[in-house]
């Protein structure tokens, strides 16, 4: 009998499959939001087995099905290996974990500058075949910094550390950059810079600050010797500089990166405006109750920067990521309460409706939404989604709605705690 690899645990396949029971359908809901595929484990051996967890056509019911092009895969008498289920045309996923633990990345874009390439370049070599490798989804840079975020656990609390820096997340990210890669195999920690705080012994403090700026501005130069190589810079947004030279440009400053890096105007007014319904990301990085988290894709010119895409994050001190005021208020309020909770990161591009928060430490779990415009037709259009959503799926929600509640409501009482040592 075949079992299935899910939420680190094995449950048997025919479970997983009977669209009628409560409690697989349950799993499945729960493993949308984790990050990590489920892996059919048919065959004893160490390949992974990846299937995706897609919606039935008539109905919000979910199933899991094969990757394109895999039944060669799997066992003979696995369903998967002649399955032809409505989502077994579906590409593979832009972020693929392997035998090793590492990730790798399919970014959606690229980290050299090459030369247009010809017709002869553009055909296919001898003996290769276009296969679900060439179907694979690919990652852009907002998509590529959510998944480092919640691959470190970011986006989850409570966090191990009880005392909360720019070294926080700056760890955390580059344990999981040691271990992913890019495009089949490459690399990706010889392509990022993330700036961190090291402290030198018998230095003064400004001395040991200009030791580490000194450090990562000759750690960005060796990784871009050649101009035509650009690197990604993780790091925290700390200014906002409007350029002198070319109106509507902007330079952006990292916390711990001593160079500034420079938008052109029609990027930094995409830039500016990516937080959403009218926020401007350069008036929210002096905000005391939020920091603003940056991936810039740039290339070195000279002694310059020249940032070629930006992507922007907006996190609480405790770096839990939030979409607006309202949910840093709701992050600030649960972690007062001592609650354990996720905020879910779209980890694939299929991934249409997504809670603000969920609950860990409720039984059953419940989804928080916290909707917070009121005169925004599309916005209006997706609550009323989202709710129809909840309730077909029967799946518990609180629900805030600032514009005409003034106090939050209170939220669903956690479990026991003589319970949570069977849960967590």
């Amino acid at each position: 009998m075949s079992t299935v690899l899910i939420l680190k645990e094995i449950h048997p396949l025919q479970q997983l499959l009977d669209r009628t029971n409560g409690d697989a359908q349950e799993i499945l809901q729960r493993a949308r939001y984790a990050g990590d595929p489920p892996r059919c484990l048919c065959r004893d051996d160490d390949q992974p087995r990846y299937l995706a967890i897609k919606h039935y056509p008539d109905s919000d019911d979910l199933y899991l099905a094969k990757l394109p092009d895999t039944g060669f895969q799997h066992a003979e008498s696995c369903p998967y290996q002649l399955e032809t289920s409505p989502g077994s045309g579906i590409s593979q996923p832009a972020v693929q974990g392997r035998v090793d633990g590492f990730l790798d990345f399919n970014l959606a874009f690229s980290l050299t500058r090459s030369k247009p390439s010809t017709p002869s370049d553009r055909q296919t070599p001898r003996g290769k075949r276009h296969d679900s490798a060439q179907s694979r989804s690919r990652v852009g840079l907002g998509g590529l910094l959510e998944r480092f975020w919640a691959e470190a656990g970011l986006n989850r609390w409570p966090h191990a550390e009880h005392f909360f820096s720019i070294n926080t997340p700056s760890k955390r990210l580059k344990a999981v950059v040691a271990r992913s890669t890019f495009n089949d195999g490459h690399c990706l920690e010889n392509s990022l810079v993330i700036p961190i705080w090291q402290e030198q012994p018998g230095l003064s403090r400004d001395e040991n600050r200009q030791q580490v700026l000194e450090a990562h501005r000759n750690e960005a130069i060796r990784k871009t010797q050649d101009e035509n190589r650009g690197i990604v810079l993780i790091g925290r947004l700390v200014r906002w500089i409007p350029s002198s030279r070319q109106e509507g440009g902007a330079g952006l400053s990292l916390d711990l990166f001593p160079d500034l890096l420079w938008m052109g105007s029609e990027l930094a007014k995409k830039v500016d405006s990516s937080l959403g319904y009218g926020r401007r990301a350069s008036a929210e990085i002096a905000m005391p109750d939020r920091y603003i988290m940056v991936a810039c894709l740039v290339f070195r010119k000279g002694n310059s920067w020249v940032a070629e895409d930006v992507a922007l994050l907006r996190v609480s001190p405790e770096f839990i990521p939030a979409d607006s005021g309202y949910e840093l208020e709701v992050i600030r309020q649960l972690i007062e309460e001592r609650r354990h909770f996720v905020k879910p990161l779209r980890m694939r591009p299929d991934e249409e409706l997504l809670p603000d928060f969920q609950l860990l430490d409720t039984d059953p779990a419940y989804c928080l939404e916290v909707y917070g415009i009121d005169r925004d037709e599309k916005y209006l259009q997706r609550k009323a989604e989202k709710v129809r959503w909840y309730q077909r799926r029967q799946i518990p929600c609180w629900t805030w709605e600032p514009t005409t509640e003034k106090n939050m409501p209170p939220f669903p009482s956690a479990r026991k705690k003589r319970d949570e040592g069977r849960n967590h």
